[in-house]
């Protein structure tokens, strides 16, 4: 969706999220859904350990309490 208006970048355009998802159950099945889910999670991890380690690391320099 994120390249859709790309020309030269993409075979086929989406309408919209349905038509997407619709595309891609008929052509690459249930499992193409979850395309690059794995690789992503490599990626978004250590980038969310990240920053809660900063977040964590900041409070406790400014000396401030974390309220949720």
């Amino acid at each position: 969706m994120q390249v859709t208006g790309m020309k030269g970048k993409v075979d086929f355009q989406y309408k919209n999220s349905f038509d997407a998802i619709r595309t891609i159950v008929r052509i690459e099945g249930f499992r193409g859904l979850y395309t690059g889910l794995f690789v992503n999670l490599l990626k978004v991890s250590p980038s969310m350990g990240i920053s809660f380690l900063s977040w964590e690391l900041a409070t406790e320099a400014l000396g401030a309490k974390a309220t949720v």
